[in-house]
């Protein structure tokens, strides 16, 4: 790990109706293959591309189906099989085709798959439970409307200023209660009408102030206090809303602008009876009408969820015994990762040429794994320098485990090591996780994050198992690939903490103080250090509550910050000798690599000698806020 791998030219030859065959192989069964751009820009190369991004699209449209059953098992509480994802070539022999041969129909074949277990009837009870649900969300919306209007006192319409008001002691809210209408208008009688609907909460502004500015202020929308969790009929998302009446005096508001208004503002109007006996009538059916849906919804939800069951449960084939969901699902990764490949390949009449480059030490496996699975139909050979036409080099590969990988990672992210060149990743492994103790130094916190990433890297294996079966959550997952920074961290945090002697901000007296108090700034005397000498370990209790603590601490973490980010800029440099002698650059080396580390020592010990002539006449002690510490 101390420098990268040696890589090696490998160069293939395979059949054209083996090369998605010897794809997925390699793929799956090898893994260390970094492929080289071998295409040629003929006119059947970008006709040939054309119809390979076509068949992206088709497989996207795949994983998208199977992204909606997805959701519907978990809607549902369906769950799937716990096997983990195939990875192997015969895992996907029952399917059909072999994913990557010419030919192939795999979307058709996915469908067929589905029609056969359930899947127009998955669909057509989603479909219909869909329509049940806005049928029950625009009932229970009539619902809320109308109990509203019910709860309206006769007089609140004597007060809205309705023009034509002549009998505010009767019953009905208007007199003529022959007529019905077809529109949402509660009641017209001589010049004013009323309007009954749901708007979101917040569209109430703006709804006030449109009716205002179009009516001139003759009609008058009046709210109520009380707000209700509803479905939108567009996105089907949950929205808040809450009903209202708008009485309006004169002709300023018609219907078709009300139907228009409420379309923009997503607004729904309810047609409202003209008598509270009607309203009551009203309200009964839409109660029967709702427990009537509610029941059909209830048995549909059911045979919905026996249908997944039986659909994530069955098997591809006899020997199958994966779900078809994940078995698809890792078909169609498959597949994808097959098409990208082959668009780096060079097609000549029936022979496809792949070219890349390999770990040295793993050559020979590639070699006799396809030739034992492949035999005559492909031929692998090592060449000792890539062809003219590759123009790129080899790549950095460095071997890594389950600890240093993730380590590699964070170096990684600032960027990647050139071919052969010291890899920084080796020496991260302890340099990052004593930064952030330096940072984070607390015997209490570093004690908890220890114990924390002890439980993450105990219980790697089983994390493991339930990633491969995609039932770990996502931020478990996340503190699962870093379980050994987390429990170094927090190791190192401990460490630094025990040196800052500081445990959730409170100091620990483990050795007694050894800082005689008896002259803390009386009589004109300051304290001394007692016969025993200085604090045996760490930083002496006794700086904790004094006057100048936070002076003292900041100034020991900025100088240990500075010592630490120094010695490790000159660890870097040091490093970059290796890479001139490794190359035999000793130009670089005497031009570039010596000056650089003259100055960055200069630099050092220029900063020395400015803090010691800063500090020459001055000496840091406690200052006691009284005679005695307050540790003691």
């Amino acid at each position: 790990m101390f420098r990268s791998a040696d890589m090696k030219f490998v160069q293939l030859h395979v059949s054209d109706e083996e090369v998605g065959r010897v794809i997925q192989l390699i793929g799956s069964r090898f893994g260390k293959l970094h492929m080289t751009d071998v295409s040629s820009n003929t006119k059947a190369d970008i006709k040939r591309a054309k119809a390979w991004k076509l068949q992206v699209s088709d497989l996207m449209m795949m994983e998208k189906t199977l992204d909606g059953y997805e959701a519907l098992m978990a809607k549902y509480d369906v769950p799937l099989p716990s096997e983990e994802v195939p990875l192997e070539q015969n895992d996907f022999s029952p399917i059909g085709t072999c994913p990557g041969r010419s030919n192939r129909k795999l979307g058709e074949e996915m469908k067929q798959f589905f029609v056969k277990y359930g899947g127009n009837e998955v669909n057509r009870h989603n479909k219909f439970i869909k329509e049940l649900e806005m049928k029950i969300n625009e009932i229970e919306e009539k619902i809320t409307v109308l109990e509203f209007a019910k709860s309206l006192p006769n007089k609140t319409f004597k007060e809205t200023g309705g023009a034509g008001y002549q009998n505010p002691e009767t019953e009905n809210l208007i007199t003529d209660t022959k007529k019905t209408r077809r529109d949402v208008e509660l009641g017209q009688r001589a010049g004013y009408k009323i309007i009954f609907g749901t708007v979101p909460t917040y569209m109430k502004l703006a709804f006030k102030r449109t009716l205002a500015r179009v009516s001139r202020f003759n009609a008058v929308p009046v709210f109520s206090s009380d707000e209700v969790k509803l479905l939108d009929r567009g996105s089907s998302e949950p929205v808040a809303k809450v009903p209202f009446y708008v009485v309006t005096v004169g002709r300023y508001i018609s219907t078709a602008f009300t139907e228009k208004l409420a379309t923009y503002m997503n607004i729904n109007l309810v047609e409202v009876a003209e008598s509270k006996d009607a309203i009551d009538k009203q309200l009964q059916d839409m109660r029967i009408s709702m427990k009537e849906s509610q029941d059909v919804l209830r048995e549909t939800q059911k045979a919905l969820r026996k249908t997944l069951r039986k659909f994530a449960n069955c098997k591809l084939g006899p020997e199958e015994s994966y779900s078809p969901i994940i078995t698809w699902r890792a078909a169609i990764r498959q597949e994808k990762e097959i098409l990208r490949v082959m668009q780096l390949c060079r097609f000549d009449i029936n022979i496809v040429e792949m070219a890349g480059w390999v770990p040295a030490a793993d050559a020979q496996k590639l070699v006799d794994l396809v030739s034992a699975e492949v035999g005559a139909m492909a031929n692998v050979e090592v060449l000792p320098e890539p062809e003219g036409r590759v123009k790129a080099g080899p790549p950095t590969y460095f071997p890594t485990n389950e600890f240093t990988g993730q380590f590699q990672s964070i170096v990684d992210t600032y960027g990647i090591a050139s071919y052969k060149e010291v890899n920084p990743g080796l020496f991260t492994c302890v340099t990052f996780p004593f930064l952030f103790g330096v940072m984070y130094g607390d015997i209490g916190h570093g004690l908890l994050m220890t114990i924390f990433g002890s439980w993450l890297v105990l219980n790697g294996q089983a994390h493991e198992k339930l990633a491969r079966k995609r039932q770990l959550d996502e931020m478990t997952g996340m503190m699962h690939g870093a379980r050994y920074v987390l429990f170094l961290m927090g190791l190192f945090g401990l460490y630094c903490g025990t040196i800052y002697n500081d445990c959730f901000s409170v100091p620990i007296n483990a050795f007694g103080s050894h800082w005689d108090s008896k002259g803390y700034w009386i009589g004109g005397k300051k304290g001394t250090f007692s016969a025993n000498g200085p604090y045996p370990y760490g930083v002496d209790p006794t700086w904790y509550g004094t006057t100048n603590q936070l002076q003292f601490f900041n100034s020991l973490k900025m100088k240990i910050s500075v010592i630490l980010g120094v010695t490790q800029m000159t660890f870097g440099i040091f490093l970059g000798s290796f890479n001139h002698v490794y190359e035999r650059d000793w130009l670089g080396l005497f031009l570039e690599w010596i000056p650089r580390f003259g100055i960055v020592n200069d630099e050092q010990l220029a900063s020395q000698k400015l803090s010691e002539c800063q500090k020459r006449d001055r000496k840091q002690e406690p200052h006691a806020i009284s005679a005695d510490p307050i540790t003691q």
